[in-house]
């Protein structure tokens, strides 16, 4: 077949295809490249039932004596009025599922969309006894409302955040060059998913955590405390969105022989995140990336305080810095970013000791 006709057999399939990346939130705003930032539904919902059953977790806190909490604005006038009439269904349901607030959110991703939060695709039981929960607060008990309220308070960070993720997103694709759209639907390259910034002002202030929903990677933060806060969430949706492009390079290439081989020298919390050495080698150059383009040593999940990803980062930097210019293809540029470290020099030659003079000399 040729090149042409498998290039229009890939647009038809591209144009016949239903929509892969539905977004979370119909008061989200948009990077030029899909990336998404808003404040997703279903969490909400959970955390509004869990702020109202008695989730108080805070990092902010007034003066002493009392050092009350300070929760963000948002959070106070949904915890002063949540709309139910009781709290006592939630807390049954909290004594019935016992789990982490990961967990909740990972249950709470399991549902279709708001307002009918269906759990017919729902695998976990706390899932599904979520599900009417949502419902009847979103419904009946003004959780609708709220969530509109929730997300114009949110509008001015989704303003400020916006153009600032959409360069670093733009700079991340200038690096990871994949080719003209034709060449990417041929050789099946492109990002591998979208990514989710989602901003949960009824969450403790600096809390941080990623969830990965089918091809969606949501980076869900807290209210902001600080300039730090807001760059390790830029930080994290930067790692995301360089993952997608690299992964489908770094899935083609053989691993054994490079610089990944080093992940069994990685420390148990590395080998946790990243399995094999091939998500070892997409993690370190979705990090390399990330650095290069928001030009600051940027936090990469699974990464930090790693003896042996700090090494491997270091090569890699500089050989990135020498690609990034080029106009070459990531692809073709990917044995190099990954080759293995230069063997130590060999010792130099140490020169045997001088025999003492007289030594071995009969004394006449």
């Amino acid at each position: 077949m040729s090149r042409l006709s498998r290039l229009l057999l890939a647009v038809c399939a591209l144009s016949l295809a239903p929509a892969a990346h539905a977004q979370w939130s119909s008061a989200s705003v948009f990077t030029d490249d899909g990336v998404e930032i808003g404040v997703e539904p279903r969490v909400f919902g959970v955390f509004a039932l869990l702020n109202d059953a008695g989730f108080d977790k805070e990092t902010v806190f007034g003066p002493a004596p009392l050092e009350r909490p300070r929760y963000s604005s948002t959070r106070e006038k949904l915890r002063a009025n949540v709309g139910r009439s009781s709290n006592k269904p939630t807390l049954d349901l909290i004594e019935a599922n016992p789990g982490t607030i990961e967990q909740y959110i990972e249950a709470a991703l399991q549902l279709g969309p708001a307002p009918r939060f269906d759990a017919a695709a729902a695998t976990s039981p706390l899932a599904k006894a979520l599900a009417p929960a949502l419902r009847e607060w979103f419904n009946e008990e003004g959780g609708s409302s709220l969530l509109r309220n929730a997300n114009a308070e949110v509008k001015d960070t989704q303003k400020r955040l916006l153009p600032i993720i959409d360069k670093a997103i733009k700079g991340v694709g200038a690096i990871v060059r994949l080719g003209d759209v034709s060449e990417q639907l041929l050789d099946d390259a492109g990002a591998q998913g979208r990514v989710a910034l989602m901003l949960n002002e009824l969450d403790a202030h600096g809390t941080r955590t990623v969830h990965v929903v089918g091809d969606t990677t949501g980076v869900f933060v807290g209210p902001f405390r600080g300039e730090g806060d807001e760059h390790a969430a830029i930080d994290a949706v930067v790692f995301a969105y360089a993952n997608t492009l690299v992964v489908g390079e770094v899935n083609k290439l053989e691993m054994k022989g490079t610089l990944a081989d080093g992940h069994d020298k990685t420390s148990a919390s590395v080998k946790k995140a990243y399995q094999t050495s091939k998500d070892w080698g997409r993690a370190l150059l979705a990090c390399a990336v990330s650095r290069q383009v928001l030009a600051r040593a940027a936090a990469c999940p699974g990464l930090a305080g790693d003896v042996e990803s700090d090494a491997a980062l270091a090569l890699i930097a500089p050989r990135l810095n020498d690609f990034a210019p080029t106009t070459a293809l990531f692809s073709a540029a990917l044995p190099d970013l990954l080759a293995a470290p230069p063997p130590p020099p060999a010792p130099e030659p140490v020169a045997p000791p001088e025999e003492p003079k007289g030594k071995g000399k009969n004394k006449k």
